[in-house]
């Protein structure tokens, strides 16, 4: 497991065992993968480091002869014969961000000490219950801890407190060295794509791997979806096929599913990945999805659902076909349909204003009002996401929906809460995206004036999860809320990059610089900003 969030992080744990110590010693001493390694040495051990640091090979080839080295370290291992554990092997992995100050190898050494210490693998009885084990360097911002699980007196070590020792070591890493504080771990963070799914998006030439945009993608149908068949339905309109797994004790009943993007070519098809709910994120496992589609109150001013095709339904009768419409009547529908998709982000973005003021006034709501808001993110990131022109399809906005997400969520991962705001927050959100897709055309600009309020509001939660003690929604509030601000800079800078040349400063200024306070909905004018139409207005 990792320990640690935003700055340091110690990764160690069960899944980090093995079985060959030669193979791991190999790999951190060698080139590495990509010859990204840089000059691998022995900086700290159950010896000295001089007189553990392998000697060149004596055949003249590159790198280091090992051999004595991973010799010495299996040698407990050994002498206990058949009764040595299968995973033997001991893995950690410590490091700081690239833009901390870089350590010497005296001080990775001390903390790779320090971190043996704490985990009771050395420095123990005058070294009779030590295990062997050496930290190698190869970069400037992280060492490897590598060693056998058996100890000099022949027991076999345990590590059942690793994930506290690498929390203090952490901590008194970043006290002794300036280094990033890292938030204590709340179990709340989005899980990484693996190394390889990082390398296989770089070799298919995709911005980012398949999981990442498969989460953002069934987060945005989640946040809208109000049953089963409508989060159906938004997947495979946004291009995810989807396979539910059935019950085995009742065929009738779902338990799970599985995603995958739909392949752009029957060849490639082949070779699809699926992911289930549960590996994209926690959140997004079945059960967690049921429990949303719960029936809740519902503001005056939602939408009607359609229930044309719903079981039970009267069957409509289609009207006759009339006659192809003129350039001019397809014209005039295509402005219509542009105005409700700018008058349905509009809502949006009162409500989420409405939302910030309620927050304000009682910091309490926040447990309603920041899930709300991270489906108000999801759902515009992936409306940003599938934009038929193509632009900034992945970084800025999207990544910002992306982060706004860690800062809804509550440890220990139970459903969030509900109030007015949040109802009519959803409300909004779901009006919106049955409004269409983003063009590129005028709804960027009221896209823009969204993503000025959405920074404004998570600043408001920003501050409310502080005053709950969550510094990691705090912190994941405040990376949002500078993600939008820094995207608006970016369209600021290069206005016709973002469709909107006109309302770019104007989104600048109502966004503000962090920390903006929260103004009311009802004080001032507010510019660029034309009234809601009177049949859907909230007050």
């Amino acid at each position: 497991m990792a320990s640690g969030g935003v700055g340091v992080i110690v990764k160690t744990g069960a899944k980090m065992r093995g079985s060959r110590t030669y193979g791991l010693v190999y790999y951190l001493m060698g080139p590495g993968r990509s010859n990204e390694h840089v000059d691998p040495r022995v900086i700290a051990g159950y010896k000295p480091a001089d007189q553990l640091n392998p000697p060149g090979r004596s055949d003249g080839r590159a790198g280091a002869d090992i051999r004595d080295l991973v010799a010495a370290l299996d040698r407990p291992v050994r002498r206990l014969g058949e009764r040595a554990p299968d995973k033997h092997v001991f893995h950690t992995v410590i490091a700081n961000r690239p833009e901390d100050p870089v350590l010497s190898d005296e001080q990775w050494a001390d903390v790779a000490y320090d971190l043996m210490r704490e985990l009771g693998l050395a420095g123990t009885d005058q070294g009779a219950r030590d295990i062997r084990w050496v930290a190698i360097r190869h970069d400037a911002a992280h060492i490897h801890l590598a060693g056998t699980l058996v100890r000099v007196d022949g027991s076999v070590a345990t590590t059942p407190n690793d994930f506290r020792a690498g929390s203090t070591v952490r901590a008194r890493m970043e006290a002794r060295y300036g280094l990033a504080r890292t938030n204590s771990g709340d179990r709340t963070s989005t899980q990484r794509p693996a190394r390889a799914e990082t390398e296989k998006a770089a070799r298919q030439g995709r911005a980012e791997p398949e999981r990442d945009t498969l989460r953002r993608l069934v987060r945005g149908a989640a946040s809208t979806a109000r049953s089963s068949g409508e989060f159906r339905s938004e997947l495979a309109a946004s291009g995810v096929r989807f396979t539910p797994r059935m019950s085995t004790q009742d065929p009738t009943q779902v338990t799970g599913y599985k995603v995958s993007l739909l392949p752009a070519t029957a060849a490639a098809d082949a070779g699809t990945v699926w992911f289930a709910g549960g590996q994209l994120d926690k959140d997004l496992t079945w059960p967690k999805l049921t429990a949303r589609w719960q029936p809740a109150v519902v503001p005056a001013d939602t939408p009607a659902p359609d229930r044309s095709e719903q079981p039970g339904a009267p069957t409509v009768r289609s009207p006759s076909p009339s006659p192809s419409p003129s350039p001019a009547d397809r014209a005039a529908a295509a402005a219509e349909r542009a105005r409700e998709r700018v008058d349905a982000i509009r809502a949006a973005e009162l409500r989420a204003r409405a939302a910030a003021a309620a927050l304000r006034a009682d910091p309490g709501l926040v447990d309603a009002v920041a899930p709300a808001t991270a489906d108000l993110a999801a759902a515009t990131s992936a409306a940003w996401q599938r934009r038929p022109d193509g632009r900034r399809s992945v970084a800025g906005f999207t990544t910002a929906g992306d982060a706004a997400q860690r800062a809804g969520r509550t440890p220990g991962g139970g459903p969030p809460a509900y109030s007015a705001q949040s109802a009519a927050m959803r409300a909004a959100v779901r009006r919106m995206v049955l409004a269409g897709q983003l063009t590129g055309g005028s709804d960027t600009a009221a896209w823009l004036s969204l993503a000025a309020q959405l920074a404004v509001t998570l600043d408001a939660i920003a501050t409310a999860r502080a005053a709950q003690q969550r510094a990691d929604q705090a912190a994941a509030a405040r990376d949002a809320a500078a993600r939008y601000r820094a995207e608006l800079e970016h369209a600021a800078r290069d206005p016709a990059a973002a469709g909107a040349p006109p309302l770019v400063q104007v989104a600048l200024r109502r966004a503000g610089p962090p920390g903006t306070p929260v103004r009311d909905p009802a004080a001032g004018r507010r510019p660029a900003e034309p009234p809601a139409p009177e049949s859907r207005r909230t007050r």
